[in-house]
């Protein structure tokens, strides 16, 4: 799982930080909460730490099964170590405020609200929902029904079942192009299962009405001419900082921004027609209004998940304010989806699976 080398020392570091703090700051309390039960409890230690840093270990592994799979499993356990934390700092709180609560029932409340979160957050993440938008510009512009989807991380965590469902989510929607906002797939492509039956749904998904892609980080992981061939294969249009015209209206796709070679706003917009609608495709959001200026009617990206789980929706909002949704200026827009498929543990918790509708009209 060897990363490329100009995003080695940010994810390394911020792997790192992950670990330190769930070491000290999750791990150990529900360590000593289980000692009030079992002496042996420190055992577990081991097990903490491995879960803790199995993703920054699997980065610096040459690739192979042992790498991808502990990076898988540091990945799976990501938003579950995340969450108990939240609830173990809850509970600091409450028992501050309720001293006489015994700590051996604060520990109880907490496994009974973390199993059930889990649970929720499981069976929220499978269901697929669909979001609509009505869109106006400052152009002459036909009516177009634009399906966004994105972040499907075709892999270890999302499988040919959960891409049936956003199949058939879009193919209701009956829209008259479909745009994927990067992250098709998840890390490895060899972690796909079942190549044959994905094809068959996302060429199905090619038959509804024409499909661009743009690339995602995640896309970046892997790149392989049999990677290549799977998508030509499906009838995608995989495009990177190129433009493409349907029905009147020219949609720009971006390359991603941690490839670190790729067109400037200014450059990119140049290929495309300024007198007729400019969609941008951009994976990650932080440029959307770069590409306002430089001529963009609408910004279509995906990336942040919408925070995905509690509470990395609510870290997501302090520190990227346009991270979900739509926000507009005057006739520009940039919408950013919470994504069609999951990463990492199989659960959404205060965010929405799904894929995106926008009617685009014009003055």
């Amino acid at each position: 799982m060897k990363l490329p080398v100009k995003m080695r020392p940010l994810t390394m570091a911020a792997t790192a930080v992950f670990a330190f703090a769930a070491l000290i700051f999750i791990w150990h309390p529900c360590v000593l909460w289980l000692r009030l039960w079992w002496n042996g409890a420190w055992i577990l230690w081991p097990l903490f730490m491995f879960l803790s840093l199995a993703t920054a270990i699997s980065y610096m592994l040459p690739r192979g099964r042992a790498a991808a799979a502990l990076h898988v499993i540091g990945e799976a356990a990501m938003s579950p170590v995340l969450l108990l934390g939240t609830l173990v700092f809850v509970g600091y709180i409450v028992k501050l405020f309720w001293r006489e609560m015994p700590l051996e029932q604060a520990g109880r409340v907490i496994l009974a609200v973390y199993i059930l979160l889990l649970a929720v957050g499981a069976a929220n993440a499978l269901r697929v929902k669909l979001k609509k938008y009505e869109i106006k510009i400052g152009k002459p512009c036909p009516e177009i029904k634009i399906a966004l989807i994105s972040d499907l991380h075709l892999g270890a965590f999302t499988g040919k079942n959960m891409l049936a469902r956003v199949v058939r989510t879009v193919e209701k929607a009956s829209p008259d192009v479909i745009i994927i906002a990067g992250d098709l797939f998840d890390h490895r492509f060899s972690h796909l299962r079942r190549k044959d039956l994905a094809a068959a749904e996302l060429s199905r998904l090619a038959a509804i009405a024409p499909v661009y892609a743009c690339e995602g980080n995640h896309d970046l992981l892997e790149e392989s001419a049999l990677r290549e061939e799977f998508i030509k294969s499906t009838g995608i249009k995989w495009l990177r900082d190129e433009a493409a015209n349907e029905l009147g209206a020219d949609f720009v796709f971006r390359k991603d921004i941690r490839r670190g070679e790729r067109l400037g706003e200014e450059e990119l917009l140049r290929r495309a027609d300024k007198e007729r609608p400019v969609i941008a495709v951009d994976h990650n959001p932080s440029r959307y209004k770069a590409l306002w200026e430089a001529g963009a009617d609408l910004v279509l990206s995906g990336h942040t998940h919408g925070g995905q789980t509690f509470p990395g929706n609510l870290f997501y909002g302090l520190l990227t304010p346009h991270f979900y949704g739509l926000e507009s200026r005057l006739a520009q827009h940039s919408i950013v989806t919470s994504g069609a498929g999951i990463y990492g543990t199989p659960a959404r918790l205060g965010t929405p699976t799904e894929a995106v509708l926008i009617t685009l009209k014009g003055k």
